[in-house]
């Protein structure tokens, strides 16, 4: 059938206003986006989303200035850092990590002022403590082999500063919690190495924002519906990759608007 305004449409209509989308729509804004969607905003994004603003994450996400980055991130200032990071200022170093003032070093650091120093350390360090080879000054802790200064914990050779907390080899900043490798910020959980912004949920690696319901990669926005894969608004139902609007009734891939009724495909 042609796309006339009330009509029911069969499974390849076009994508308009109100109508029910299949699962090849196109990206328009409020509609329901399967799993090729393109980023629009405030839209459900799968795994391979690009780096926006706002949108969770997955684990090759590029190193964008205050995200959670997994393993292969840059290293930008002021990020948690993984084991290939590079040392830079006011940063959590693995073993590696390069001997700069103010810095966890592990067992082979350079002897400089005011760092926790190794089993080969000069005489003159005054206020040290001892702990399986490595030597950690003004209360700095060591464990396996790593020190950490005020207060930082350090666990399987990684150090995180104020309080943040490592696990599986990744720090995480201002409270964020690290599972699977991958941070969320304030307070983002991490699912399946994706994370969600502001309470999104996130199921089988895809956010939903604002509440929205996330069910087989796909998100709906506004109380929608979501039934295998797709979306419809303001209460329509889908049934069978098909929406209707309104009250309509969807049965086999087509949809109708205000209030016709479908059967077979018509």
């Amino acid at each position: 059938a042609s796309a006339v305004e009330g009509v029911a449409y069969p499974r390849s209509a076009s994508a308009v206003e109100g109508v029910g989308y299949p699962r090849s729509a196109s990206a328009v804004e409020g509609v329901a986006y399967p799993g090729s969607a393109s980023a629009v905003e405030g839209v459900a994004y799968p795994r391979s989303a690009s780096a926006v603003e706002g949108v969770a994450y997955p684990r090759s996400a590029s190193a964008v200035e205050g995200v959670a980055y997994p393993g292969s991130a840059s290293a930008v200032e002021g990020v948690a850092y993984p084991g290939s990071a590079s040392a830079v200022e006011g940063v959590a170093y693995p073993r590696s990590a390069s001997a700069v003032e103010g810095v966890a070093y592990p067992r082979s650091a350079s002897a400089v002022k005011g760092v926790a120093y190794p089993r080969s350390a000069s005489e003159r360090v005054l206020d040290i403590c001892y702990a399986k080879r490595v030597c950690c000054r003004r209360g700095g802790v060591s464990r396996k082999r790593v020190c950490c200064r005020r207060g930082g914990v350090s666990q399987k050779r990684v150090c995180c500063r104020r309080g943040g907390v490592s696990q599986k080899r990744v720090c995480c900043r201002r409270g964020g919690v690290s599972r699977k490798r991958v941070c969320c910020r304030r307070g983002g959980v991490s699912q399946k190495r994706v994370c969600c912004r502001r309470g999104g949920v996130s199921q089988k690696r895809v956010c939903c924002r604002r509440g929205g319901v996330s069910r087989k990669r796909v998100c709906c926005r506004r109380g929608g519906v979501s039934r295998k894969r797709v979306c419809c608004r303001r209460g329509g139902v889908s049934q069978k990759r098909v929406g209707c609007r309104r009250g309509g009734i969807s049965q086999k891939r087509v949809g109708c608007k205000r209030g016709g009724v479908s059967q077979k495909r018509v």
